[in-house]
Formats: structure tokens, sequence, C-alpha cells
């Protein structure tokens, strides 16, 4: 399928502050199979690719997702500042809200910079981030989160 340019069709979803949130908002529509957007706006530009399928759900305040074979590229030049490389062969996520969280999986992620109210690092996995989503570890193949206050 290719690239897919339904962020076209519903510009005012973008939000520069946090296209992330979007990228997530479009895997979830989008489902299995080869998917993909690439979207500018307001500094913030990303390639999304999905070439397998995400899911998410919820137990009262208990949140699990499901990732596989994902990959986004992300320029930051406004607001923030950074770039950015996400590489997910798989991940799955557990959360008790916005209190912790943990996941594990097998992930390349690579970027330095501020984006969506967190400075962050990382190097082929291994890095962190702090800030709006409270203080985050990870490892090529985990990770765990705690006090997210968005």
């Amino acid at each position: 399928s290719g690239i897919n340019a339904e962020w076209s069709l519903r510009p005012g979803r973008v939000d520069a502050a946090n296209i992330n949130t979007f990228d997530s908002e479009f895997r979830d529509v989008q489902g299995q199979g080869l998917r993909g957007f690439a979207a500018t706006k307001g500094g913030n530009t990303v390639l999304h690719l999905n070439v397998g399928g995400n899911a998410l759900s919820s137990k009262g305040l208990i949140n699990q997702r499901v990732k596989v074979g994902q990959f986004t590229a992300q320029a930051v030049a406004g607001p923030g500042l950074g770039v950015f490389v996400d590489t997910t062969v798989a991940d799955v996520s557990f959360s008790a809200g916005n209190v912790a969280g943990f996941h594990v999986g097998l992930n390349a992620n690579t970027g330095i910079g501020a984006r969506n109210g967190n400075v962050e690092a990382h190097f082929l996995g291994f890095g962190g981030k702090i800030g709006a989503d409270g203080v985050e570890v990870n490892t090529p193949v985990a990770g765990v989160n705690v006090c997210s206050i968005m």
C-alpha cells in the first residue's frame, strides 16, 4: 500500500506540539499490514511506516499495548529540537494509569533532543527521557517509566 496520505485529509489532527499522539492514533486506526504517513507542520517532520500491527486494550486503570514492525523518523525544529529514529521489531507494554509502566520487546531507537515536553536521548535502544511523560529508562529489550503527568 505504501505511504498513506490520510493525514492530509484531517490536518487539524496533526498537532506540532505532540505529533506522536497523532502517530499513535493513526496506527491504532490503520490496524494490520503496510501502512504509513508523512507529515510536516510547525517545524516538525515525521515519516512513519507500520509493517505489522498495533493494538491497545484497557481494563480500568491497566493498559496494554502491543506493537509489531514499526519505523518512525522524526526531525523536530520547533517546538522542541532534535532528530529521532524509532524502530520497533516487537513490543508489549503495560501501565497502571499515569503512575508506572514497563515494556518488553526489541527496539533500536536512536535519537537526541526535546519533543512533546520531554528531553530524551537513545542510542540503539539504550537511553531514557524525562519531562511531561515522567521518567523513563530503556534498553533494547525492556524499559520502565514512572509518574507521567500528561
